[in-house]
């Protein structure tokens, strides 16, 4: 249950920005799984995310808003 606050905490931390967040972890595609997860069930909010990993820094995943316009 902790891990989950500390997700929506990260997915939260996006949506404040203009553009998004970069967060480090040791396994960045069960990571991504887990926001998808989340997302999924809370698509009125996190809708606008999107999760990308890093094509530069393997430790690094991006969670990153799409413009409002733009569909999932």
């Amino acid at each position: 249950m902790a891990h989950k606050l500390e997700h929506l905490e990260r997915l939260y931390d996006a949506l404040r920005t203009p553009l998004g967040v970069v967060v480090e972890t040791e396994d960045r595609e069960a990571l991504r799984q887990k926001f998808y997860m989340i997302r999924r069930d809370n698509m009125e909010e996190f809708g606008c995310l999107s999760f990308i990993l890093s094509p530069t820094n393997p430790a690094h995943l991006w969670i990153l808003k799409r413009p409002t316009n733009e569909k999932p």
